[in-house]
């Protein structure tokens, strides 16, 4: 089936706008009125029009109010801003391609201009700005914006960005009132719950964990507590059913019922690990946590380098701040950095594909940041690559 082909979020075009990213000059609105920017507005995050407070001139008159961005004009309708009282503010309607005969009205009837931006746009934010959605990079096939240099300079910022992004995941279950120790231990379960349910399953291991955290595992043996945790899981009683799981294309090692025994297992060691260990000697409480857990219990070394690198170090640096500790913080932070895990074929082929080198960045968890947050989601304007190109 061919991919499916979606226009770019509008966040690029705002930022195109904030950025006046374009030639200000002999602007003209589609029925030709000569526009001048004074203020091109302030960007609003919240609800409503795009730009809020913008004073243009067109056809010598001074206009104060929104500005909205759309890719089309014809995105006005389709969003029904004709209904949306929030839009009588609008009195220039920004578009990168005008597809419509006639003008756009507000819901009190006015009719706002129209300024269609495609003519007076550098011309790297032209290719880009026309570069459809499909299987690959934005910038595959087009050696402007490929520059080895600037491309791993971005990957330096995405990795490290996403180094905070799993310090941030861990922050949304840390629980308030708790002392620091089980704060910290409930949070690391429960994260590692959830990469266990690597690739379909992460909800309904998140489910578990959550019932399986009020469990009190210091009070039974790593066998007793698996027990108990294949019950919430399977049987019914806990409000987690059997069929909720995803069985199909899984391997046996993924399976549900392995991968819950894997996190019971891991979920009691660590309650039973010493807490000072991960504070004197975090280099060697990973290793010692694992060696209390059966080798038939244990994950496979693919699936223990991710939950190392995306849930344990993550766990540390975020350790390392919630007690002041900056030897913990930089130990985490040059782990992160050096160490690296093997990135999946279908992280590292896009980028392949597109003509960059991935010898020294193959390994680098940034990568699949970078894949998922900044090229699929089409927040190329972020990107360093993209401003290379447009600055050069």
């Amino acid at each position: 089936m061919a991919a499916k082909q979606t226009e770019y979020k509008e966040n690029l075009y705002q930022w195109i706008w904030q950025n006046l990213e374009f030639d200000c000059q002999n602007l003209k609105t589609v029925c030709g009125k000569p526009v001048q920017i004074v203020n091109n507005g302030i960007i609003n995050h919240g609800a409503g029009p795009d730009f809020l407070g913008a004073a243009i001139h067109i056809n010598g008159l001074r206009w104060f109010g929104a500005v909205e961005i759309h890719r089309k004009s014809s995105d006005w309708e389709r969003h029904d801003h004709q209904n949306d009282p929030r839009y009588d503010r609008v009195f220039l309607h920004v578009v990168f391609q005008h597809d419509v005969p006639g003008p756009v009205k507000t819901c009190s009837g006015l009719v706002p201009y129209t300024l269609c931006l495609k003519p007076y746009m550098h011309r790297s934010l032209y290719r880009l700005a026309e570069i459809k959605e499909n299987s690959g990079l934005a910038c595959a096939g087009n050696p402007v914006f490929i520059h080895q240099n600037a491309f791993r300079a971005q990957l330096k910022k995405a990795n490290s960005e996403y180094l905070g992004y799993k310090v941030e995941e861990l922050l949304k279950d840390y629980p308030v009132g708790v002392p620091v120790s089980k704060a910290w231990k409930f949070c690391v379960v429960m994260r590692l719950y959830h990469t266990l349910g690597m690739p379909s399953n992460r909800q309904q291991m998140w489910n578990v964990a959550h019932k399986a955290v009020k469990i009190n595992a210091e009070e039974m043996s790593a066998n007793e507590f698996a027990g108990i945790i294949r019950k919430i899981a399977f049987s019914g009683t806990h409000g987690i059913y059997t069929d909720e799981w995803v069985y199909t294309g899984m391997r046996p090692a993924s399976r549900p019922v392995v991968r819950v025994e894997q996190a019971a297992y891991l979920h009691h060691a660590l309650q039973l690990f010493p807490f000072r260990r991960f504070l004197d000697n975090p280099e060697t409480a990973w290793p010692a946590l694992l060696d209390m857990i059966p080798d038939e219990y244990k994950p496979g070394q693919t699936m223990l380098g991710i939950l190392r690198h995306t849930v344990m170090i993550p766990a540390l640096y975020l350790l390392g701040d919630l007690l002041h500790s900056a030897s913990l913080k930089n130990w985490a932070k040059e782990e992160w950095d050096t160490s690296g895990i093997a990135m999946p074929a279908e992280v590292k082929n896009p980028f392949i594909n597109a003509g960059y080198d991935l010898k020294e960045e193959k390994n680098l968890p940034g990568l699949a940041h970078q894949l998922k947050r900044y090229c699929r989601a089409r927040n190329c304007h972020r990107c360093e690559v993209f401003k290379n190109a447009i600055g050069s």
